[in-house]
């Protein structure tokens, strides 16, 4: 924030991101706190290149992907806007730099892969070549019509196999298509609803005394470069999570309506910076397109707070703004009426909607945030799951030869993944399946282990070694 505003106005920047909605996800998820520390790492890094920067710098900042996705494999996707921001800074007097362009490419990519793959390769063997970690591989695996889990498939019985989802699921079908238009709307309504002021007084920044310069003839002010990096970064990250939603079933997983804003929301702290740092104060928009901006705003945040009410699901590790928003009583409509209050005014008064959006909306919305995950997390998810349950009874009382290639099955695929988190084996195979159905036992090596939560039912023989509230332990015992 030093980098674009003075001391008051970086403070300020900085509380909203600790007191904001990432700070709920690193209490659920270990790793997203180094997984965001790193991607701003290397925004900040990025935007430290120059027209003139040498291709060595790319190669550094191809290291700084790799690491970050060394943590979380999602920080793989950064290397598309960051080949689109390539293209920006190889670009001079309206030419294109071929040469610079593509050596640039080159180097980021492939000091990216090389470096994530064999520090993998060190770390993990074989399996540490995989791009995403074995739950996700096996989810891309299932996605493009390859068998991941053959044993697991082959276990579950014709009739429970018919009501799971990726039975039935194909790429071929263009019903998914139609389930990411819808969580692409959704998620474009709560970006909108909760980020519209910034994102309409920072999309189209303006040249004010020469501060700000948009001439491509130019060295682009880092301004201009942060610009580009945040939104293109958004960009790309809403439509992978748009997409992840709508191909889940291939897996047997059932997301629809889910707007995962956890894979975005640490970008979206970024657009207050540029509000912030923007020295904007004439009109947004031009006077042409006053009528046309105003009634599609008007409708659109209508639709969107009606649709975000009624089909996304408030769930925290979705999405912990959302979630508090609703969970707390609040509901989004006043928060929607506000916001689009400010838009309203931004359009006109641009000056007026940002302090308004700065001072009144943010301070109210970090403040329900604020009380809503308290409430959350100290009373809700104080208590731990059958899937936490078991897998740390499994941690502890069965060892490494017991526990090697063990099968979890359960119905809810974050919950399978913390299970498998929390037995700590990368030879343990999680399987999400859907609630009901029947797993023949039969069908696993005699002297395996199986842990089964939730509403999963077993045929077989096999021995009880341990069950709770929800779950079961098996042994597999042969006739």
């Amino acid at each position: 924030a030093r980098l674009f505003a003075n001391e008051k106005p970086s403070i300020f920047i900085a509380l909203l991101t600790v007191f904001g909605p990432i700070s709920a996800y690193v209490s659920y998820f270990t790793p997203d706190i180094a997984s965001y520390f790193t991607v701003a790492l290397i925004i900040y890094f990025a935007v430290q290149l120059r027209q003139s920067s040498h291709v060595l710098r790319w190669v550094l900042l191809g290291f700084g992907v790799a690491i970050s996705a060394l943590i979380k494999p999602h920080a793989l996707f950064l290397l598309l806007p960051l080949l689109i921001y390539a293209g920006y800074l190889s670009k001079k007097e309206t030419k294109l730099n071929w040469s610079k362009l593509l050596s640039r490419s080159f180097a980021l990519v492939a000091s990216t892969f090389f470096l994530k793959l064999s520090v993998g390769f060190a770390f993990a063997g074989t399996r540490g070549l995989g791009l995403f970690g074995g739950s996700y591989d096996s989810a891309t695996k299932n996605l493009l019509g390859q068998t991941a889990q053959k044993t697991s498939e082959t276990a579950i019985s014709g009739e429970a196999s018919g009501s799971n989802p990726s039975a039935t699921w194909s790429l071929s079908n263009a019903a998914w298509i139609g389930n990411f238009a819808v969580d692409l709307a959704l998620s474009l309504f709560f970006v909108l609803i909760f980020f519209g002021v910034p994102f309409l007084l920072t999309l189209n920044l303006k040249n004010q005394g020469g501060e700000l310069s948009e001439d491509s003839n130019s060295e682009p002010t880092d301004l201009s470069k942060l610009r580009l990096l945040v939104y293109s970064v958004l960009a790309t990250f809403i439509l992978v999570s748009a997409g992840y939603v709508a191909v889940s079933r291939s897996w047997g997983e059932i997301l629809d309506n889910r707007v995962m804003v956890r894979y975005y929301e640490h970008i979206l702290v970024f657009l207050p910076l540029l509000l912030v740092a923007n020295v904007e104060s004439k009109a947004a928009v031009k006077k042409k397109f006053v009528a046309i901006l105003v009634t599609a705003s008007i409708l659109f945040f209508a639709v969107g707070a009606w649709a975000m009410s009624y089909l996304v699901p408030p769930l925290f590790a979705d999405s912990s703004l959302f979630a508090s928003v609703i969970q707390s009583g609040f509901t989004i409509y006043p928060l929607a009426v506000l916001s689009l209050t400010l838009f309203l005014i931004s359009i006109f008064r641009p000056a007026t909607g940002k302090k308004g959006w700065l001072i009144v909306f943010m301070p109210i919305v970090t403040l329900v945030f604020v009380m809503g995950s308290f409430l959350n997390l100290t009373v809700k998810d104080s208590v731990a799951d059958e899937y936490t349950t078991s897998a740390r009874w499994v941690h502890s009382n069965l060892n490494s030869d017991q526990i090697q290639g063990m099968q979890v099955f359960g119905t809810i695929r974050s919950q399978v993944l913390s299970a498998q988190f929390w037995i700590d084996d990368p030879s343990v195979i999680g399987t999400t399946v859907k609630p009901g159905t029947t797993v023949d036992v039969s069908h696993f090596k005699n002297g395996s282990y199986l842990l089964v939560i939730d509403n999963v039912k077993l045929i077989g023989t096999g021995l009880v070694v341990n069950s709770g509230r929800g779950y079961n332990v098996i042994q597999i015992v042969s006739k």
